[in-house]
């Protein structure tokens, strides 16, 4: 998974009209290590030109329980 600081440098790069190849030179020298591929570089510049965020996004649905929950839960229903 990317950080924030990755994302934020991939999507700056890619605006400035770098190419793919460029952009993975570019990651690797400063992050060294391994670019993400093609299509997920894709995927976060598309994302940045939408919503002018790199940070994700809430996702829809109920919130998960936490595990305190669950076991006050189990020892109300014990």
């Amino acid at each position: 998974m990317l950080s924030l600081e990755e994302r934020i440098s991939i999507a700056s790069w890619k605006q400035s009209g770098k190419t793919y190849k460029k952009v993975c030179q570019l990651y690797q020298r400063k992050y060294g290590k391994q670019p993400p591929t093609r299509n997920n570089i894709r995927l976060l510049a598309n994302k940045f030109r939408r919503t002018g965020r790199m940070a994700d996004e809430k996702r829809p649905g109920q919130p998960s329980i936490s595990d305190d929950t669950v076991k006050r839960l189990y020892q109300n229903c014990s």
